[in-house]
């Protein structure tokens, strides 16, 4: 299954919405997740680090977590087990027009199909990816 790793190529995704709620389906049609947010794809926020979410197979999909300077990276999520974090893409030189803090690929022995399973799966994910953060902010 190829997952993008480069979220710039992506359009922008909606899932089918029931009255006020939004449903991202899987394959089985006995699996319907509830979202609370318009994408229809579980987002989080932990500790100022927000998860979005924009291509799910429901055990594997492609992210972006925006640091609390408004900067993203991307991830390439899994659930799974061991637990990891790999660089895919380095990060970009940090410049007038931003720059991206790197690509990722994560994961976590999580599952990650609604908003509270994606603040799980972000607050396992924080101790290093804030590390990583941090490391490319302060290289000026």
């Amino acid at each position: 299954m190829g997952v993008s790793s480069d979220y710039r190529d992506v359009p922008f995704l909606r899932s089918p919405a029931c009255g006020n709620r939004h449903y991202r389906w899987s394959d089985d049609a006995a699996s319907v997740h509830p979202v609370d947010n318009a994408t229809g794809y579980p987002e989080a926020e932990v500790e100022g680090f927000r998860l979005h979410m924009f291509v799910s197979y429901d055990d594997c999909g492609d992210a972006l977590v925006t640091a609390p300077d408004g900067r993203a990276a991307g991830l390439v999520w899994e659930t799974g087990e061991p637990a990891y974090v790999r660089t895919l893409i380095a990060p970009d030189a940090l410049d007038d027009a931003g720059g991206r803090w790197g690509t990722y690929a994560v994961q976590q022995p999580l599952p990650m199909t609604t908003d509270d399973e994606a603040a799980a799966y972000l607050a396992a994910l924080l101790p290093d990816l804030r590390d990583r953060w941090a490391a490319w902010r302060d290289a000026l």
